[in-house]
C-alpha cells in the first residue's frame, strides 16, 4: 500500500473520555469527537461576519456551534443536528462549557487560534470598488 492509500484508508477519528452532564437528567453522558477538515473549515467560516467591507470575527454561539459539531455517543454518532445550535444556546452554561472546553482540547482550537483567526480578519473590497 503507498503512502497515499495508508492516509486515506487510516481511522483518525478520536472520541473523548466520558463527560458527564447531570444537569441535563441525572445520568446524563455525552462524549466528544474529532471534527472533519471540513467540519471545521465551516466552523472557522462561520466565525466571520461581515461587517462593510471587513469580515469580523463573532464569538456568537461559539460553545454551541462548536458542541454541535463535536458532541457524540460512545460510538462517536452525533447527539445533535444541523441547526440544534440555535436552541443549545438557551441551555445552561456549565455543562456547555464542559463540553466545548473538551471539543476545543480534543480539536486543538484553543484561545490562540481564535485570537489568531480575530487578527487574520481580511477587508473584502467590494465589486463597485472602482478597481478594474
Amino acid at each position: 500500500m503507498d503512502l497515499r492509500e495508508q492516509i486515506r484508508s487510516c481511522d483518525d477519528s478520536k472520541v473523548s473520555e466520558p463527560i458527564p452532564c447531570p444537569e441535563w437528567g441525572g445520568d446524563t453522558v455525552l462524549y466528544v469527537r474529532i471534527i472533519s477538515g471540513s467540519e471545521r473549515d465551516a466552523f472557522d467560516a462561520a466565525s466571520f461576519v461581515q461587517k462593510g467591507k471587513k469580515r469580523e470575527m463573532s464569538l456568537q454561539d461559539i460553545r454551541a456551534r462548536l458542541v454541535c459539531l463535536a458532541a457524540c455517543d460512545a460510538t462517536g454518532s452525533p447527539v445533535f443536528r444541523r441547526g440544534d445550535e440555535k436552541w443549545l444556546t438557551r441551555k445552561s452554561t456549565v455543562p456547555l462549557d464542559r463540553l466545548y472546553a473538551a471539543a476545543a482540547k480534543l480539536n486543538g482550537l484553543t484561545t490562540e487560534d481564535i485570537e489568531e483567526l480575530a487578527g487574520n480578519s481580511v477587508s473584502v473590497q467590494s465589486d463597485d470598488s472602482g478597481s478594474n
